[in-house]
């Protein structure tokens, strides 16, 4: 039986899931293409609940993501110092949602897909939908049974799909990340900090997590960026306006 060529634009979350899946299947032959030299992801840290945790499964990497990411209990807003909201996200199963960094998520998946399966330094710059042909910045071409468009915000593969979809534009917002020390931050809290004053202010967010000695204990998302194994994670997103 011939197997289907499929090409996969973007070895984000999205592409790489969706090649190990396909890959799992067993009837297709898949290349993910990126643009970079390697692995590259913006952003800060996502929650995985337990819908997404049951295709993570599926796919062979939720065991990883538990043991890299942290297991939030709950989530607070508070405003100007003030507890306005507390939600519990454990459900009748004990199930919680996992906080983990983007560029965590990325390198576990990439890791479980295979390194082989993603060429790298491949940046498309024209698709042929006639003829389901990807065009390479390099001048080289190769051709599929199926394109997949998961390169983000700027895709080359939906612009040729929807050319007059508006492009996205900067809202005027400013996110910051850091890692520090929270000692003071409670046990398996995701917080939500508003602040304003006079018509503006800014967002804090928190996650808070374990340290992680290499084999006992929650894993950190300060360990796992390097920051230190033996301290707390503390995520602080600062949206300016």
């Amino acid at each position: 039986m011939t197997k289907s060529r499929i090409g996969i634009v973007g070895a984000g979350i999205g592409g790489l899931s969706l090649a190990t899946a396909l890959r799992d299947c067993g009837l297709v032959d898949q290349t993910v293409f990126e643009r970079n030299e390697g692995l590259s992801s913006r952003g800060g840290t996502i929650r995985i609940d337990p819908p997404t945790q049951r295709v993570l499964s599926k796919i062979g990497v939720l065991d990883e993501v538990e043991k890299t990411g942290i297991r939030n209990k709950y989530f607070e807003t508070h405003s100007n110092g003030r507890l306005v909201h507390r939600m519990y996200y454990a459900t009748k199963n004990d199930n919680h949602l996992i906080s983990i960094s983007r560029e965590a998520l990325q390198r576990i998946l990439a890791n479980n897909l295979g390194h082989q399966l993603i060429a790298f330094n491949q940046s498309v710059t024209d698709i042929d939908d006639e003829q389901t042909t990807l065009q390479f910045s390099d001048g080289s071409e190769q051709a599929f049974d199926l394109i997949i468009g998961a390169d983000g915000v700027f895709s080359v593969v939906a612009n040729k799909i929807l050319p007059v979809a508006d492009l996205p534009e900067f809202t005027g917002l400013v996110v910051y990340y850091c890692y520090a020390i929270g000692e003071f931050l409670p046990e398996l809290a995701h917080t939500e900090h508003y602040i304003s004053h006079g018509g503006t202010g800014f967002r804090q967010v928190t996650v808070a997590g374990g340290a992680r000695d290499g084999e006992h204990g929650d894993a950190s998302l300060g360990q796992l960026t390097g920051v230190g194994e033996a301290c707390r994670a503390l995520i602080w997103t600062c949206s300016v306006t």
